[in-house]
């Protein structure tokens, strides 16, 4: 098993051919831009806060949808099946390489969806309710291993990554953690505040409050340093498991888009997120770190770990996960 994941998705198969006269009527509709989870997510507001810029940009109305189920694959399927319509987008994560070895797709990942940038790098974090008897990583894996089966971990769907983390932490470690799926983030965050499940993961800015306010613990972040938002909070390497996973959010399109719909999204998004604006909105008070790169390169980046997330999905596999 590696001990040291690092995840990213495969290359993405850019667009096909473009339609004569294409470059004169794009955009002529409203564009979509879809969510593939619950309202509340992390990629909510990142899309929400692109919403108005865009629309000025492309000179069209710009919409953002939540489409839920399946661990994204609804609301990306969306996307891959919108043919040359470059009208309709999707917010994705690096959860999407994984997905292709553990289930069957409703879509070909490198012929229908195409890659249009990376928006951000995130640091998740692990947290635990507040009443939990452990208040960082190491002790509970102490915990988990004298208690075996005792404590659960609700993770945003069956295969994605916080499933994805859970059973690497299993596997690796000796604990028996149980996993508990739910539709989204959201309601996995609202589980552990309930005190329906002792943990899960969610992205620094909206853990921040909960952990100031004694709702929650903060157990580990990812990464190779601590972070602003929890200076006192040690790494998963720091405590004993060689875990460096590189999260990020990003948007494709149909794979059959028009390259020249491709470049010019990408120019208008790239060009928004790294506005002071934006910048201050949504990318430093997140504790993110800015991407946008350009079609071609988030396809390399991608492709660069694909033998990594086949790995990783072997691991979810070992542990019982039967696809859907």
């Amino acid at each position: 098993m590696v001990r040291s994941i690092s995840i990213s998705v495969a290359a993405l198969v850019l667009g096909l051919g473009t339609p004569p006269g294409f470059a004169q009527t794009f955009p002529n509709k409203t564009i979509t831009i879809i969510v593939p989870f619950p309202a509340g997510g992390p990629q909510d507001p990142l899309a929400r806060g692109i919403q108005p810029a865009l629309s000025k940009a492309m000179g069209q109305p710009v919409i953002v949808e939540n489409r839920a189920g399946a661990t994204g694959t609804v609301g990306m399927n969306a996307c891959a099946t919108a043919g040359v319509d470059a009208h309709i987008l999707c917010t994705v994560s690096n959860d999407l390489t994984v997905l292709p070895y553990l289930m069957d797709l409703p879509f070909n990942l490198e012929r229908d969806l195409a890659p249009v940038t990376q928006l951000v790098a995130i640091r998740p974090v692990l947290m635990a309710s507040g009443a939990s008897p452990f208040g960082n990583f190491r002790e509970m894996i102490a915990y988990a291993r004298a208690n075996p089966g005792k404590l659960n971990f609700g993770s945003f769907g069956e295969g994605g990554g916080a499933h994805q983390l859970v059973e690497a932490i299993n596997q690796e470690l000796g604990t028996k953690i149980v996993h508990i799926p739910y539709k989204g983030s959201g309601p996995a965050l609202q589980a552990v505040l309930a005190n329906e499940v002792n943990m899960a993961v969610a992205v620094p800015n909206i853990a921040l409050p909960h952990a100031k306010a004694g709702k929650i613990k903060v157990l580990a972040v990812n990464g190779t340093s601590r972070i602003k938002a929890f200076p006192e909070v040690g790494t998963y390497i720091e405590q004993g498991f060689n875990l460096n996973i590189r999260n990020w959010f990003g948007v494709v399109a149909s794979g059959r888009a028009p390259r020249e719909a491709i470049t010019r999204v990408n120019h208008e998004i790239v060009t928004i997120i790294k506005s002071p604006d934006y910048l201050e909105k949504y990318i430093n008070a997140f504790y993110y770190d800015v991407i946008g790169n350009t079609p071609d390169e988030m396809a390399e980046f991608m492709k660069a770990d694909r033998k990594v997330a086949e790995v990783l999905a072997k691991v979810v596999k070992d542990a019982g996960y039967k696809g859907q």
